[in-house]
């Protein structure tokens, strides 16, 4: 591509709206990196605070986490927007159906987190 669109879309004010998750060298996003630090007890907490952080970015205001996603205005687009931007931080599908509230999707990724670590951890 151009330099100069490059350099424009960095520095658009929508560019963090499109920017995939940050990386680190293994390819794990940061996200993933950070919830690793913590105890797994502590995951559902950081799980409900990036959704939070994302539905905020989407819809502009705070989210009470046991309010049905609906009632603040958040429609197909933006819960397509939810989905992808949560799939790129944490590598996990969702289906539309799994956006209610922010504790149910928060418990759906945990489950879904716990048993990929569950497979994946070393015997």
């Amino acid at each position: 591509g151009s330099p100069w669109l490059t350099a424009f879309a960095q520095r658009s004010p929508f560019a963090e709206m499109f920017q995939s998750a940050e990386q680190n060298r293994s390819g794990t996003s940061q996200f993933l990196a950070e919830l690793a630090e913590l105890e797994q007890e502590e995951w559902p907490g950081r799980l409900r605070r990036l959704i939070s952080e994302q539905i905020g970015l989407i819809l502009r205001r705070t989210i009470d986490a046991d309010r049905m996603l609906a009632e603040y205005g958040l429609d197909s687009l933006g819960s397509q927007e939810l989905r992808t931007r949560i799939e790129s931080e944490i590598g996990i599908r969702i289906s539309t159906s799994d956006i209610t509230t922010i504790r149910g999707l928060a418990d759906r990724l945990y489950d879904k987190l716990t048993s990929k670590a569950d497979i994946g951890a070393p015997s």
